[in-house]
């Protein structure tokens, strides 16, 4: 296979789960995803195994035993196989078995030919049982679905047995003779286009929303919405009983979140209550007919403050761009424009001959508040993501849907927006990231309208301070400064509530960053110490994420100002600040351990890198005198929130260069098409030049057989002209005869009768020889016009064969341009690869580093743990060793003055020795010691 087996088997657990999963044809596939932790079992037709692996991973057999296997799967990948199958060879057989043995999933990996592309395998799947998983287009992108390269993977899904056998062609007609087409059973690029639009409705669900798929259709939308999402119910509501009965059954599943409704109208929203939705999709293509001021009143009704909907309509340069101007004046009552994508299917007039395209397009805003369908150039459809305002919403029927209900629950803050905030809807579109609006300039726009109407000291003035503080860090020097005076005028209004206190703390630590960016580093040390001086237990532990790393920057900057004891002072103080708040209780932390705040964990690990920094800057700094970029390095090294970071960082930036690959394998599959075309086109050209050459020469032969005949006309005309001259001589000598015939007439009688006979005869003759006169001159005019006739012809075919000769050497100069251009994409396409796979080899390299670091951090965690249990041991010891150091200190006070008096008493020793070897008796003792009898002998004698 093209992909690595890790690769796959993560990607495939993301998207159909970690079932017990059959794989064929791929081993290596299988042992990915046992790794994995996965239930996972070979079809192999080999009967023995290989040794050390569990036997029961293995079950004997291959594609053909699939049918007769009396076990069903979650999950069956068919990693090849099926390509050599005909349909009289099996293949339908096979699928249908694949059907009826996976529960959840089919992955189908093939090697597709010209053939059999993707529309015909998608073809005989929906025709053995199979639709499309909904979350197909996050293996396969939307724009990457015409490029069949190497090889394809169709992720299918089983239909229910009665529902396939009820509905086996995955349509409908209803009672009004309309007709509802189940996207997820249907081939081409319509179906491909709508359940684009499906998934990013599901990505833009949040978690804990009640959505609301309006003219659901055949409901495959919601149950995208439903699979792809956190929703907390999707209702799906349709005017066709009858496509409702589809959905109910073709997508009703046990403990799924979905139901389905009928309703009398289009419109007939009158079951659900107001502010009962937080979540509207009105895309599917039955929908685009209802978009309109009065639908958005009534979708306005039913949504939440800061709930969002997502429309869709027909873009500029549509031949239904008209639907698109009916919602602009309905859209700006109440709704803030977010964030807006353009698509090309190629399935509406006008657009057949573009390739697909879904981009996301920056929102500019134009009449009545609407995006502006032009801004987005050439769209076949445009896709609005807007919230509705929650601007002045209140407290009055407000719920929560982000985090559990901790209600009932004594002292706890973390989530009580009810309590405290006056208008609670503000957190999850204002405050909480991922929730929030996801257009920074709207949010900003809705912060200023915040601090325009809240309550000052209000915890919604807090929020609005707190956006704007952080937005007028990308702004300019004067906005930062706005908001420092907005920061300094709420703290002394800010009221007692726990909420209030949260912003107090947030939005001193966002005045040191501004200040940071100010320049002004003493203010922004000041900053930090004040923020890390303040009691986040009021709030919640998870705040310390702001004063642990408050005393964290404040050390830097004393320690950049090289003032040691300063930052190691601040340091020790973030230190024992993470300790305090990681063993206070942990109602604020994870509300109930059963059902535990979703953000709590994750945000307590990142108060831990704080203070792991705080560790660091002090096992550093000591270096920073002569090693700064080492002592910097040390102390920021990644932390395990970083590393978190960083690897989804890096899938995502994988995911965009696979993206950006698939394009480049698209553009050059298209740069080929289109330089064929552009070959066959130039081969057509050429035959039509060499088709219009021999037209010439025929046309310069039938030229020259016209001059010719023109040259024998006219001898013919000039040999006729000299005949008439001849004969009209003769017809003035047989005048002259006529008058001498008449003076003579009395005489030549005889001879004038038969001269009158005569001139008869020659009267006739000239008469006709003057009507083959007049035949001729027209014959000679009809040569005339038909040889300037055949001129201009010859002259007309000389320039288009002149003309075409130009287009064939412009076509040729393209050809060799597009080749050209081919063969630069085909270099890009190879160097895009060689770097993914430089990526590919950093990401393995990244991957090693992390658990080389997560093997030191749990050996620095037993260290620490071992150190702690040490430490009383340690603390007794040290005390002992004091006492110790003081007696032997009193012992060397004793000893040096025992010295001192034996120093003394070795210098009077020394002096009454000088003096006793100063006598004479002194002297005869020692001769006598030194030695020797004479010296004894003498003194006897003596």
């Amino acid at each position: 296979m093209d992909a690595r087996p890790q690769e796959v088997a993560a990607r495939l657990i993301r998207i159909c789960g970690a079932g017990r999963t059959l794989v064929v044809g791929w081993p290596g596939l299988a042992e990915a995803l046992w790794r994995a932790g996965v239930d996972a079992v070979i079809l192999s037709p080999d009967e023995e195994h290989p040794v050390g692996i569990d036997p029961t991973r293995y079950v004997a057999g291959t594609l053909g035993d699939l049918p007769r296997l009396a076990v069903r799967f979650d999950h069956v990948v068919v990693a090849g196989g099926l390509e050599d199958l005909s349909e009289s060879d099996g293949l339908t057989r096979t699928l249908h078995a694949l059907a009826a043995l996976a529960t959840r999933s089919v992955v189908l990996m093939i090697t597709p030919d010209a053939q059999r592309a993707r529309a015909w395998w998608e073809a005989r799947m929906f025709a053995c049982g199979l639709r499309r998983h909904p979350l197909t287009q996050r293996w396969t992108y939307y724009t990457s679905l015409d490029v069949d390269r190497g090889s394809l993977t169709l992720i299918g899904e089983p239909i229910p047995v009665d529902a396939f056998a009820a509905f086996p062609r995955g349509r409908i007609k209803d009672e009004s003779g309309a007709e509802h087409a189940d996207a997820l059973r249907e081939c081409g690029r319509e179906a491909d286009a709508q359940t684009a639009r499906y998934l990013i409705a599901a990505e833009m669900v949040r978690t804990g929303d009640v959505v609301l798929d309006l003219a659901c259709g055949a409901g495959h939308g919601a149950w995208m919405i439903a699979s792809g999402s956190e929703a907390a119910r999707v209702i799906g509501v349709d005017s066709s009983r009858d496509a409702v009965r589809y959905a109910l059954s073709n997508f009703r599943r046990e403990r799924a979140p979905l139901e389905f409704r009928a309703v009398d109208r289009p419109l007939d929203l009158s079951s659900l209550a107001d502010a009962s939705v937080d979540f509207i999709s009105v895309i599917s293509p039955g929908a685009v007919s209802l978009l309109g001021r009065p639908l958005m009143k009534e979708l306005s009704r039913v949504l939440s403050p800061g709930g969002r909907v997502l429309l869709c309509g027909h873009g500029a340069g549509s031949a239904t761009a008209k639907g698109w101007d009916w919602l602009a004046p309905g859209l700006g009552e109440g709704f803030i424009p977010e964030r807006m994508w353009r698509q090309v299917a190629g399935t509406t007039p006008g657009f057949e001959h573009l390739d697909r395209a879904l981009r996301e397009v920056p929102v500019e805003l134009g009449e009545h508040g609407m995006p502006s369908a032009q801004a987005a150039g050439t769209a076949e459809w445009l896709i609005v993501a807007a919230m509705k305002s929650p601007v002045g919403a209140g407290k009055h029927g407000y719920r929560e849907t982000l985090f559990p209900d901790y209600s009932h629950l004594e002292g706890f803050d973390l989530s009580a927006f009810a309590r405290d905030y006056d208008n609670p809807w503000l957190f999850r579109s204002m405050v909480c990231i991922g929730p929030r609006m996801g257009n920074d300039a709207q949010r900003v726009r809705m912060a200023r309208q915040v601090l325009a109407s809240a309550r000052p000291g209000s915890p919604d003035h807090g929020a609005a301070v707190c956006v704007l503080a952080y937005a007028s860090l990308a702004g300019s020097a004067d906005a930062m400064r706005e908001s420092l005076r907005l920061i300094d005028e709420y703290e002394p209004l800010a009221d007692g509530s726990p909420h209030a206190w949260r912003w107090r703390i947030s939005n001193r630590y966002a005045a040191a960053k501004v200040k940071l960016a100010l320049g002004d580093r003493a203010g922004a040390r000041a900053d930090f110490v004040a923020c890390g001086g303040m009691d986040v237990l009021r709030f919640s532990p998870l705040l310390a994420t702001k004063t642990v790393d408050a005393w964290c920057q404040a050390g830097v900057i004393s320690l950049l100002d090289g003032n040691t004891a300063a930052a190691r002072a601040a340091w020790v103080k973030g230190l024992e600040e993470c300790r305090r708040v990681v063993v206070a209780p942990w109602t604020n932390v994870w509300g109930l351990p059963h059902q535990p705040h979703p953000y709590s964990m994750h945000e307590l690990s990142q108060v831990i890198d704080a203070g792991s920094l705080c560790a660091s800057w002090m096992n550093a700094c000591e270096r920073a005198a002569w090693q700064p970029g080492t002592a910097w390095m040390l102390a920021t090294r990644q932390t395990f929130a970083d590393r978190e970071r960083l690897s989804s960082q890096r899938a995502a930036y994988i995911s965009s260069l696979e993206a950006w690959c698939d394009e480049l394998n698209h553009a050059a599959d298209w740069h080929q098409g289109q330089s064929q075309a552009w070959e066959k086109n130039a081969a057509s050209l050429v035959s039509q030049a060499e088709e219009l050459r021999a037209w010439n020469a025929q046309l310069a032969s039938a030229a020259e057989w016209h001059t010719q005949e023109r040259a024998r006309l006219e001898a013919s005309v000039a040999a006729a002209n000299a005949a008439l001259a001849g004969q009209a001589e003769w017809i003035k000598g047989l005048e002259e005869g006529k008058a001498w015939h008449e003076s003579q007439a009395k005489t030549w009688e005889e001879h004038a009768r038969t001269a009158g006979e005569q001139l008869l005869g020659v009267r006739a003759t000239l008469d006709e020889v003057c009507s083959e006169r007049e035949a001729l001159r027209a014959d000679l005019a009809r040569a005339a016009e038909e040889s300037h006739a055949l001129r201009t012809l010859v002259e007309e075919q000389h320039k288009r064969g002149e003309a075409l000769s130009r287009t064939l050497t412009q076509s040729e100069q393209a050809a060799a341009e597009l080749s050209q251009a081919l063969e630069q994409a085909t270099g890009l396409c190879r160097q895009r690869e060689q770097e993914l796979a430089a990526q590919h080899e950093r990401a393995a390299w990244l991957e090693s580093q992390c658990r080389s670091l997560g093997a030191h951090a749990a050996s620095l965690e037993e260290a620490r743990a071992w150190f702690e249990s040490q430490r009383d041991t340690w603390e007794s010891m040290a005390k002992r060793g004091q006492e110790a150091n003081r007696a032997l200190a009193q012992r060397e006070e004793t000893l040096a003055q025992s010295l001192r008096t034996a120093e003394a008493e070795m210098a009077s020793l020394r002096a009454e020795l000088a003096r006793v070897r100063s006598l004479r008796i002194h002297q005869f003792a020692w001769e006598r010691w030194r030695g020797g009898r004479a010296p004894v002998q003498a003194d006897e004698g003596r």
